[in-house]
């Protein structure tokens, strides 16, 4: 997996290095977790096997999930990347921040360089998304991004509102410039 840059952040595969500051920023602050599938912070153990299956789907795919740093720190803010569900030849785009780096277009920055990469390098027709109903930003940010309603569909034991983006959709939303440029 290559790196992507934007003008605020850099993603960067996510590597053993990353395991204490993203169990932090993600798994250990129960206003983060409750819109992830864990719903409640999770101990470092559990993030451990997190991260390795996360770096063996960038071994074997070519593609996974990114580490999100703040370029004027260099801090590891969240992730953001691609999953294939299971049972399931759909490609997923999924992004988490800690909460401190809220509301400051993070998310949506990152999930567009995610989306850009997806449609421009790894040739993907079609990126799905998946949030809890409830999650308002989460929705937020793919509506920006020129993601439409798809459905409802049960996963992680509760029901998900499922959201679509083609190619065509992202490149015609408003804030596909902020893709970045992969290196």
């Amino acid at each position: 997996m290559s790196e992507i840059e934007t003008e605020r952040l850099r993603l960067r595969p996510l590597g053993v290095g990353d395991l204490d500051a993203w169990h932090r920023q993600i798994f250990s602050d129960p206003e983060v977790t409750r819109y992830l599938p864990v719903r409640n912070p999770i101990p470092r153990e559990d993030a451990v096997e997190r991260l390795a299956s996360q770096v063996e789907s960038c071994q074997v795919r070519g593609f996974g999930v990114w580490a999100v740093l703040e370029k004027a720190s260099n801090q590891l803010v969240g992730h953001s990347g691609f999953v294939t569900p299971e049972a399931s030849d759909r490609i997923e785009l999924i992004y988490a921040l800690g909460r401190d780096w809220w509301g400051r277009g993070f998310a949506t920055e990152a999930a567009a360089a995610c989306l850009r990469h997806g449609f421009e390098v790894l040739d993907f027709t079609e990126i799905a998304a998946l949030a809890f109903p409830e999650n308002e930003p989460s929705i937020h940010v793919m509506l920006k991004l020129g993601f439409v309603f798809e459905d409802v569909v049960p996963r992680f034991g509760v029901e998900l509102v499922r959201y679509k983006v083609n190619a065509d959709s992202f490149w015609a939303s408003s804030h596909a410039r902020l893709g970045g440029t992969s290196e």
